[in-house]
């Protein structure tokens, strides 16, 4: 794995996690393709994979970041927890 910066900032781990998420929701609609073939549907769940390996780390980074009043009013950024408030509705949903 890559090393983390792990002296991002709160404003950092949620543009990033809000990348991350669209990212990996694109990569789950191409899967549902009709003409996609099994060796291509493989390698996007790969990536899927390795996407969710960045955002485990990153979402580990991001909870020594915070404190729980913070983590009350995000949520869970990198996994698309938005329904914590309208703030990161907002941040996150785009």
């Amino acid at each position: 794995m890559a090393n983390i910066n792990r002296n991002m900032t709160l404003k950092q781990h949620i543009r990033i996690a809000k990348l991350l998420n669209r990212g990996r929701d694109s990569l789950i609609k191409l899967m549902d393709f009709k003409n996609i073939t099994k060796k291509e549907y493989k390698k996007i769940y790969g990536v899927i994979q390795k996407l969710d390996e960045v955002r485990g780390t990153l979402d580990s980074v991001y909870h020594n970041l915070i404190d729980d009043k913070t983590f009350k009013r995000l949520g869970h950024i990198y996994y698309g927890d938005s329904s914590k408030s309208k703030y990161a509705r907002t941040m996150i949903c785009g």
